[in-house]
């Protein structure tokens, strides 16, 4: 699949990690269409205002682009202010005690 388009640098440029460039050019050439493009950044946009950015659940571009192409960009993440903090790996341990 050619995708000609050039927004794969719009996307890097909202990417908040910069590891892996190469892999996720790849895969962004893989899996996102022309058609799919506003699909990817509407994902991308619900994503980076969620806490899972900020909590780097997806390093890798690559990936993301990958798991989101999977799920058709549904991106369901809730923005970051309604999400419950999560517990610690010491919290969870302490609980079962």
């Amino acid at each position: 699949m050619e995708n000609t388009s050039g927004k794969f640098d719009l996307f890097w440029e909202k990417w908040p990690f910069r590891q892996r460039k190469q892999a996720a050019i790849q895969m962004w050439l893989s899996v996102v269409s022309r058609e799919d493009e506003h699909k990817v950044f509407a994902c991308l946009e619900r994503f980076l205002a969620s806490d899972q950015a900020s909590r780097s659940i997806f390093g890798y571009a690559d990936n993301w682009l990958a798991n989101q192409h999977r799920d058709h960009w549904q991106g369901d993440w809730p923005p970051a202010a309604q999400q419950a903090p999560s517990k610690s790996r010491l919290e969870k341990m302490m609980e079962q005690v």
